[in-house]
């Protein structure tokens, strides 16, 4: 009996305590939520607008950033409504400008809102809550406000814009008619009603209006709405238009002319007659040609708001004149011959007699030759190849002596980068046991290890390192040997001849070396003056020239050489070098240009032809391809 009393006692015990901890717990749940009503549930009224927002008090500027969010919650309840009669509702397509255009809005009210207020602010350990409030009431009348402000300066735009058309200054009107509605731009989904010169007018539909009826009085017109290219062209290719109204020339009209599949060339303002012209240049040119076309650019005017979004709603919604020029282009009939130098022939190549004088200086004219616009889809893909002197001077290439010993005419080449070396017979390298000229071109591939280097010796008097040095690598470039020593090597000369020429070469530009370098030249201060002045005139003779793929050199009554690369990028990273060839053969064995052009027409007539100039090259110089795909053309 007194066990059973016991264990209700402690029974009655435990109930008491798991009902004393459990209710006290529950109330101070409910206790605890001390969040105010509008951090619980967004209130709604119908006198004002409300915006709440929140941020994590992790955040280093956590209050500003509520603050911003409760602006951003205020202004999602500020609808825009349409109106019918509104200008928005002119320009609107598939309701994607109103989606847009009440985005933007929002963001532009964002920067002007005022009258609105912080009603409350919340927070707890780990947030921070912000309440906002504005006035319908305050908010319209702000609108008011501004809508009054902004249809005044509208107005004063419109009726410039008035005045520019009746004077036929066009241009002008336009811009004024785009100002108009940039002014109102905040007021385009309403119907904007004032008056203007007695007449009550919607001023953002009257301008729209308006601005679209004086685009379409203007027209452009093509001198030539179908322009032939065949494979002679040569030069530049002139494309013109006409802007004109009431047949009447339009001056100062900015029109955006685009080549397709290009695009875009720029944008070109009429002249007097009304006029614009792009020149189609050889860059310009291809096969893939279908038109040009020049069309008003609404984004010339009004500039300082040409990044404004409401900018992009007018002009995307305009009907713009505009005009095409169709390329009519005459496809090459491809007469191969076996074993010709395709694409190096007269279909895809041109000589260019035009503007001598800019080619010519002293004793030495350069003849440029020109690829036509089928000759660069012709050519094909062309690697990117490193020239030897840019890869010497970067370290992307070791070339060293065979052996501590050396051999005269092996040298070895390595590649340490990842890019293509090309290598051209008669570049002149100083270093080792003595210096050499590159016998054969070459391309040095990467991750090729060491490969043998074919080279000639051009400095007899000399079989040791300089200095007492005991250093194999060659570490100084000195640039290309003259036409004479090109000629010889790259006609498998022996050692013997080479040294002959370099002899000769000394003597006649009074070079005094003990070792009979050609590299001697370098110390002959009057030699290296007159070589100056020429580089001046040629360095950058070929700048912006996208077209050029090789030239004729001649120097007296003969012809030096001819140089033809696989593209336009080769032959302008190879030029800075070759041109010191091309002078100093002209300066030691030149004299005045007196060769007559119709010689020169002959010579490369035979280069060019596919019939002859396989067997032209092999008497004269020196084809280097890669696989079926010709690099360079060497000829003397």
């Amino acid at each position: 009996m007194a066990t059973t009393v016991f264990l209700t006692r402690c029974l009655l015990l435990n109930l008491i305590f798991s009902f004393g901890f459990a209710l006290p717990a529950q109330a101070q749940a409910v206790q605890s939520d001390k969040r105010p009503a509008w951090v619980k549930a967004k209130p709604k009224r119908k006198t004002h607008y409300i915006g709440v927002g929140a941020a994590s008090k992790s955040m280093l500027s956590y209050q500003s950033a509520a603050r911003k969010n409760a602006l951003l919650d205020l202004l999602g309840e500020i609808k825009i409504s349409v109106s019918s009669a509104s200008v928005l509702s002119q320009m609107e397509k598939n309701g994607s400008i109103k989606e847009e255009y009440e985005s933007v809005i929002r963001a532009s009210v964002a920067d002007e809102l005022q009258e609105f207020e912080q009603v409350d602010a919340f927070e707890t350990d780990s947030l921070y809550w912000v309440c906002y409030q504005l006035s319908k009431k305050d908010y319209a009348a702000q609108k008011g406000k501004g809508m009054s402000a902004a249809t005044r300066i509208a107005v004063q735009f419109y009726e410039k814009a008035l005045d520019a058309e009746k004077s036929d200054a066009y241009p002008t009107a336009i811009d004024f008619y785009i100002k108009t509605l940039l002014a109102l731009k905040e007021y385009w989904a309403e119907a904007v009603e004032t008056q203007v010169a007695g007449k009550v007018v919607s001023l953002p539909v009257e301008s729209y209006a308006r601005l679209q009826q004086l685009l379409d009085k203007l027209s452009l017109h093509a001198e030539t709405p179908v322009v032939k290219l065949t494979l002679q062209q040569q030069g530049s290719v002139p494309l013109k238009w006409k802007a004109v109204a009431r047949n009447r020339p339009i001056e100062k009209l900015p029109l955006l002319i685009s080549v397709t599949p290009q695009g875009p060339s720029g944008v070109y303002l009429t002249d007097q007659k009304g006029e614009a012209m792009l020149l189609l240049t050889a860059a310009m040119m291809r096969p893939s040609l279908k038109e040009a076309r020049a069309m008003l650019d609404l984004n010339s005017f009004s500039k300082s708001s040409a990044d404004d979004k409401f900018y992009a709603y007018i002009v995307g919604n305009l009907r713009a004149p505009s005009s095409a020029i169709s390329f009519d282009i005459q496809s090459p009939s491809l007469r191969r011959v076996a074993n010709d130098l395709y694409p190096f022939n007269a279909e895809h190549l041109f000589v260019d007699f035009a503007n001598e004088k800019r080619y010519t200086f002293k004793n030495l004219r350069l003849v440029p030759i020109r690829g036509n616009l089928f000759f660069r889809e012709a050519a094909g893909n062309v690697g990117y190849y490193v020239p030897l002197q840019a890869a010497i001077d970067s370290g992307k290439i070791i070339i060293r002596e065979e052996s501590a010993s050396g051999r005269v005419n092996t040298l070895l080449i390595r590649n340490l980068s990842q890019d293509t070396i090309f290598v051209m017979a008669g570049e002149v390298l100083q270093g080792g046991k003595q210096d050499r000229v590159i016998a054969s071109d070459m391309l040095i591939a990467p991750q090729s290890g060491q490969v043998k280097l074919p080279v000639f010796c051009v400095e007899k008097g000399r079989w040791k390192y300089k200095g007492g040095e005991t250093d194999t690598k060659f570490k100084e470039y000195y640039g290309m040997a003259n036409e004479h020593l090109r000629n010889l090597i790259d006609h498998r000369a022996n050692q013997t001849q080479i040294w002959d020429e370099v002899k000769k070469s000394n003597e006649r530009d009074h070079i005094d070396s003990e070792t009979d370098a050609y590299t001697a030249h370098e110390k002959n201060m009057e030699f290296r003056r007159e070589e100056a002045a020429y580089l001046n005139f040629f360095q950058n003779v070929f700048e912006q020239q996208a077209d050029v793929v090789g030239v004729v050199a001649v120097s007296g009554n003969q012809i030096e050489s001819c140089d033809l690369f696989i593209s336009n990028q080769l032959f302008r990273r190879e030029f800075p070098k070759l041109i010191y060839s091309y002078i100093d053969d002209a300066i030691t064995y030149g004299g005045a240009i007196s060769i007559s052009q119709a010689e020169i027409e002959r010579y490369v007539a035979t280069l060019l032809n596919p019939d002859t100039q396989r067997a032209f090259v092999d008497e004269k110089g020196k084809v280097f391809q890669r696989g079926n795909q010709i690099i360079h053309i060497a000829i003397y």
